[in-house]
């Protein structure tokens, strides 16, 4: 197979710089005298270790809203942007509204015409009711008459009516006797010659009146003095009984008749109700067609069947659409080894480092621990291992969430970050970076430099954090380790 070397150093600056580097180190391996190498070490001293897990993963919004299409088969119409920050309040998702628009004026008009039923059935009741009271207050004192009218006859004769009858009757019987006498004298003295006819006529016109005004007199006397007939009294008592018999029965019947015209406005009032119900649904879904912010944040897109959402596609009720976290408090969502979850308590400090500003340190903060371990792949284990090796497949994580407590805007969702949970801190103990370890069937050595000489020892390993582990045995304060050298040759 053909190398082209040209194309391969005209395209990779980094893969010039690591030849460059190999071939120095090969240089000072092979042709450097062996006993010229001057030995890296460090001496060993005492000193507070804090011990720390490490939480590697990503940068999420501590609030964060997921927004949703409320309609079925809705159609995006407008969205804003991808990306941008925007306040609360300010619209998110136009979706087309033109029929729920038109559902909601045919709702309103069909409202306005069960409240007039609904109005009417109530007016009818009203004057019926009034009505018929009024129709029963008109029998019930028409009744009322009837009775006095029957005990008014029921005692006849009155003493003062037959006085008042006698006087009439007196007076009477006085004007038709001198009448009469006024006659017989004018008529003799026609007879004589003494008066006109026409004066005997005018007499006669007037002895007829009292006549008449005798009898009458003398008939009402003797009505008076009878009192009132047993017929009279019949039909006034008839009269009264029907009349009461009416308004009982109207009476009666009313709670009937009301309870129908109610049983109309019952059903007009739940027709308006059921048409106001459908209204407030169709305003709502109306309103739901505008997607409103809940909360500050930035725009993030959701994917829907691979492809980010758009204006112009119609999706499902409760697919997810958009999320808008809110930047102002952020947490790192990471991962933690199974065998060091055990340490981690809820309200421990941390330090978190962003891999996008790596000469900054967040304070930060354990907010929430999980309960179920999780299993994950190589590439998902980073920074509690060496980095030049992979973590196996399948190992089993448990993740947390670490509240961070600085506000910046340089903190963005899915950004890679590191936090280092504070666990403890040892007093005065002896550390040495694992670099300077060497491990062997399960024991641990370490190289002492001593007299210009070097010198394997087996150690005993304590807690270790990070790239530095504890020396509980087989080293003591003062001793040189050697870190980086030629190792040979070792006693």
């Amino acid at each position: 197979m053909k190398v082209n070397l040209a194309f391969f150093f005209s395209h990779s600056r980094k893969w010039m710089a690591l030849l460059g580097v190999l071939f120095t180190l090969g240089f000072v391996f092979f042709l450097w005298p062996e006993n010229s190498f001057e030995p890296v070490f460090l001496q060993a001293e005492k000193k507070d270790f804090p011990v720390f897990v490490v939480a590697k993963g990503h940068l999420e919004a501590q609030n964060s809203i997921t927004i949703t299409c409320p309609l079925n088969s809705a159609k995006i119409k407008s969205l804003v942007t991808e990306g941008v920050i925007v306040k609360k309040g300010e619209v998110l998702i136009q979706f087309d509204d033109e029929d729920l628009a038109h559902e909601v004026f045919k709702l309103e008009l069909e409202l306005v015409s069960k409240e007039k039923e609904k109005n009417k059935a109530v007016a009818e009741l009203e004057a019926d009711r009034a009505e018929a009271l009024l129709k029963i207050e008109k029998l019930k004192i028409d009744a009322l008459i009837a009775d006095l009218q029957l005990k008014d006859l029921q005692s006849l004769p009155r003493e003062n009516d037959l006085r008042i009858a006698r006087m009439e009757f007196e007076q009477a019987k006085l004007v038709q006797k001198t009448a009469q006498e006024e006659y017989q004298r004018i008529k003799s003295n026609i007879e004589k010659d003494l008066v006109k006819e026409v004066e005997l006529g005018k007499l006669e016109m007037e002895l007829e009146k009292a006549k008449s005004k005798y009898r009458e007199s003398d008939l009402n006397l003797k009505l008076v003095f009878s009192g009132a007939s047993y017929y009279q009294m019949e039909q006034e008592r008839l009269k009264r009984e029907k009349l009461n018999l009416q308004y009982q029965e109207l009476e009666a019947s009313l709670p009937d008749k009301m309870k129908e015209k109610q049983n109309q406005i019952e059903e007009a009032q739940t027709n308006f109700e059921s048409t106001q119900n459908r209204l407030k649904k169709a305003r709502e879904k109306l309103k739901e067609a505008t997607i409103i912010s809940p909360q500050a944040g930035l725009v993030i897109y959701r994917k829907v069947w691979g492809q980010k959402i758009a204006a112009g596609k119609s999706f499902w009720k409760g697919v997810a659409l958009l999320d808008i976290p809110n930047l102002e408090l952020m947490q790192l969502n990471g991962k933690v080894l199974e065998n060091e979850i055990s340490q981690i308590e809820i309200g421990q400090k941390a330090s978190i480092v962003v891999d996008g500003i790596p000469d900054r340190e967040f304070l930060g903060e354990v907010r929430k621990i999980g309960k179920v371990a999780v299993d994950t792949s190589e590439r998902d284990i980073v920074g509690w291992l060496d980095r030049n090796k992979k973590s196996a497949t399948g190992i089993k994580v448990f993740e947390v969430s670490l509240e961070i407590k600085e506000k910046t805007p340089l903190l963005l969702p899915q950004m890679t970050a590191k936090g280092k949970i504070s666990i403890q801190k040892i007093a005065q103990v002896i550390t040495l970076p694992q670099v300077a370890i060497e491990k062997k069937q399960g024991k641990a050595y370490i190289y002492i430099y001593e007299n210009q000489q070097k010198k394997k020892r087996e150690v005993t390993l304590g807690v270790s954090s990070g790239y530095e582990v504890v020396i509980t045995k087989g080293l003591k304060e003062g001793e040189k380790v050697i870190i980086a050298a030629n190792r040979g040759g070792e006693k």
